[in-house]
């Protein structure tokens, strides 16, 4: 096995990363991705739409560097705690998790009833709905196909669909970090698969764009702006149920 290069070879700095001080206006519908571990941090992952249909990531967790941390102990409070506080005064339009892991038993589940990921942060107040799954990998995966068009500059309007804030710092080291690995079979044929090292913000991203992301007016738009006061209830609901690590 080899790398063979970048991923995404289409992503560029000069291009994709804007200042952190863009304007992400509050009526953008916005979207968050979770892509959960059992050993290391989740890694999220706030997207917004604006109205000519562009992609803006612009937000992310943690702020430290993803590839440099081994371990969490973080609970499942901690992290409605952490999404709550990063989504104060914000209006989330819809939330999705990683569908293998969020579809997965926890080991909390009983016999009447075996609790999912996506189980427990219902629970919690906060709903998940489960990503698309590819029965594919490498170059076919539809996820990938779809990052790659946006990232491209279209001719038309000389830009790409896709944009990082440059406070993403995990989401810019992918792009600039993921390669492909080349694997010899025995019978001398070749495969590319994606490297696991600095994939998952990846991966969130292509979660988000399989769920078709398009602008919505906020007047359609459903999920209810958090306020002190709706995150002092979650808290006290969260510290009711309980949850241990996950």
């Amino acid at each position: 096995m080899h790398l063979s290069g970048l991923t995404y070879k289409e992503f560029d700095a000069k291009i994709h990363v804007k200042p952190r001080t863009t304007d992400i206006l509050l009526d953008w519908p916005r979207w968050l991705i979770c892509d959960p571990h059992s050993r290391r941090p989740f890694a999220l992952t706030w997207i917004a739409v604006d109205p000519m249909g562009r992609v803006w990531i612009y937000d992310e967790w943690p702020m430290g560097m993803f590839h440099e941390i081994h371990s969490s102990n973080k609970s499942l409070k901690d992290y409605i705690h952490i999404i709550r506080e990063k989504e104060m005064g914000q209006q989330v339009h819809r939330r999705i998790i990683d569908g293998r892991a969020g579809k997965s038993p926890l080991l909390s589940g009983t016999s009447e009833r075996q609790d999912t990921l996506i189980d427990a942060f219902d629970d919690l107040g906060l709903h998940f709905e489960p990503s698309y799954i590819t029965m594919t990998t490498g170059v076919t995966d539809p996820g990938h196909l779809k990052l790659k068009d946006f990232l491209r500059v279209t001719p038309v309007t000389d830009e790409p669909s896709l944009y990082v804030l440059e406070n993403c710092r995990n989401t810019i080291y992918a792009f600039q970090h993921n390669c492909w690995e080349t694997h010899r079979r025995e019978d001398g044929t070749v495969s590319e698969q994606q490297a696991q090292f600095a994939k998952d913000y990846l991966d969130n991203i292509r979660y988000f764009l399989m769920d078709d992301p398009k602008w919505i007016d906020p007047s359609e738009m459903q999920e209810e702006k958090q306020t002190p006061a709706h995150w002092d209830a979650m808290r006290d609901s969260a510290n009711q149920v309980g949850f241990g690590h996950v």
